[in-house]
């Protein structure tokens, strides 16, 4: 009965083996009980041919695991163990070459990957250069990066028209954008020195002509652009000097903010708005010094500090009736703000801000801000005079050309007359981030939403555009604006330490440090 069996089973292995069913004839061949079968030795002996044979086309495709499975059968098989042992020795040598390539692999395709993210796509281009023609993951790498380099082309068109416009700002922005997509490339250089070179140039003659207010602001629009541009460095600190000469003489001393004015000349001989100032302040010194030797001034002590001075002087206003109605705080807050519109209005609407080292800004809370010709300025309005649009643009305009108009969390433009968003014809168009705005023939402005945290939008005016007191950003305020250095903040102070938030409360404006969470 048990004969029976095993001829059964090798029958079985037999057929396994004449049907290239390996595996299963092994495991009938090879079971223990029959190891002293003859007809069951030569039956393994045509199984390990098979196997070796079988180990040798795994090897060949590149399979080494199942190469070394079947190389260990056919030796249990009884195959020559000599060659065996050599071919294992082999595959085993050629399936860790195979290993240390793939690796070598995945970490070409890592460095290419950082490089193209980094901005560096000829680096990235390079190291893809190496790789294999069929290697699915480098060419869809190289796809990416072509894709890459057509829209920093883009971007950088776009920049260059734009500060053929003179709009400096969205120049530097787009170029910013091209910069993060291809930064090595010497089309970005040249871009990025053509604008550095630009707002360099008007900022040499901004501060010639006594403007070093509007020059900080245009040399802190540059970000990181000429960050090491000598010239650059050297209105810097010209811009500086001005503001520490500006902070002496609000603190009442005259004499070093004298000598600062004196140190600013030495960088700035032509600038005859110098001269003037160090002769007022000369003559400020002097009159100081008269009146510190007269009556009034042998009542002070005589170590009194400027700030005491200011201290008594407001101690002294406070004990005087009032004779004009005092600021709202709403319109004081810790920067200077006054009211931008005709008291009929029901309230200060509009606030005309003014930061120190940032420039003016318009402030408007309301839900619609209308966009036209100007008027009159901010200044009140004659009797039976129709009101100004909100933004009174000196400019080929209707009185009301325009509407810009929030509806919960989203803005709109409404135009009565000729008007384009991003170069198509508009007249009601919902506005998203970045839109470029265009009013007539040439009155052009961007509406920007800086921060997502916060509903409030600003319209930018281009560089040659200002409004009333040397405006050039609109806060479109909802609930809440951040001031600070960052390109998030609505009203951008370079020069600030950190950052603050201005909020609305029960129908009043707050001011107070930001705290991030």
């Amino acid at each position: 009965m048990f004969g029976r069996l095993k001829r059964v089973r090798l029958n079985a292995a037999e057929n396994a083996l004449k049907e290239g069913r390996l595996d299963e004839a092994f495991r009938l061949a090879a079971a223990e009980d029959l190891g002293d079968d003859r007809r069951a030795g030569s039956l393994l002996g045509r199984i390990a041919d098979a196997l070796w044979e079988r180990a040798k086309r795994h090897y060949d495709a590149g399979r080494y695991s199942e190469a070394l499975v079947d190389l260990e059968r056919a030796g249990r098989a009884g195959y020559d163990h000599a060659r065996v042992v050599e071919l294992s020795s082999e595959i085993r040598a050629a399936a860790h070459q195979s290993q240390y390539r793939r690796k070598q692999r995945e970490d070409r395709l890592a460095a290419a990957r950082q490089r193209i993210e980094d901005g560096s796509l000829l680096g990235g281009r390079r190291i893809l250069a190496q790789a294999s023609a069929q290697d699915e993951q480098a060419r869809r790498l190289q796809q990416e990066a072509d894709a890459r380099r057509r829209f920093a082309a883009e971007e950088l068109a776009e920049a260059r028209k734009l500060l053929e416009q003179n709009q400096i700002a969205a120049a530097i922005e787009r170029m910013e954008r091209g910069a993060k997509l291809d930064a090595h490339s010497p089309e970005v250089r040249k871009m990025e020195a053509d604008l550095c070179r630009r707002v360099l140039d008007e900022a040499t003659r901004d501060v010639k002509d006594g403007r070093v207010d509007r020059a900080g602001e245009r040399l802190g629009g540059l970000g990181e652009l000429g960050r090491h541009d000598p010239h650059r460095r050297e209105l810097e600190q010209i811009v500086e000097r001005a503001a520490r000469a500006a902070r002496l003489f609000a603190a009442g001393n005259y004499v070093e903010a004298l000598s600062e004015t004196r140190r600013l000349r030495n960088l700035l001989p032509e600038a005859k708005w110098l001269r003037q100032t160090e002769e007022l302040l000369d003559t400020m010194r002097q009159a100081r010094e008269s009146l510190a030797a007269s009556p009034l001034g042998l009542i002070l002590p005589a170590d009194m500090s400027a700030p005491q001075l200011r201290r008594a002087e407001g101690e002294a206003k406070r004990a005087s009736p009032r004779t004009e109605p005092p600021l709202a705080e709403k319109q004081t807050l810790a920067l200077t703000a006054q009211p931008a519109e005709h008291p009929a209005r029901g309230g200060p609407e509009l606030l005309l801000v003014l930061v120190d080292g940032a420039g003016s800004f318009l402030l408007t809370r309301k839900d619609r801000t209308t966009i036209g010709c100007v008027g009159g300025g901010f200044g009140p309005l004659a009797a039976g005079d129709r009101p100004l649009a909100d933004v009174a643009l000196l400019a080929d305009l209707a009185s009301h050309h325009a509407e810009i108009a929030r509806v919960e969390d989203d803005y709109f433009l409404f135009a009565a007359r000729e008007a384009a968003v991003n170069d198509r014809p508009a007249q009601q168009k919902m506005l998203a981030d970045g839109d470029r705005i265009t009013l007539g023939r040439k009155v052009q402005l961007c509406f920007r939403v800086p921060s997502r945290k916060s509903v409030t939008a600003v319209l930018d005016l281009a560089d040659n555009m200002r409004l009333a007191q040397d405006v050039r950003r609109v806060i479109l305020f909802s609930g809440h604006a951040m001031i600070g250095p960052g390109s998030h903040c609505h009203i951008r102070v370079p020069a600030a330490r950190r950052e603050l938030v201005l909020f609305e409360r029960a129908g009043m404006l707050y001011l107070r440090p930001f705290a991030a969470r």
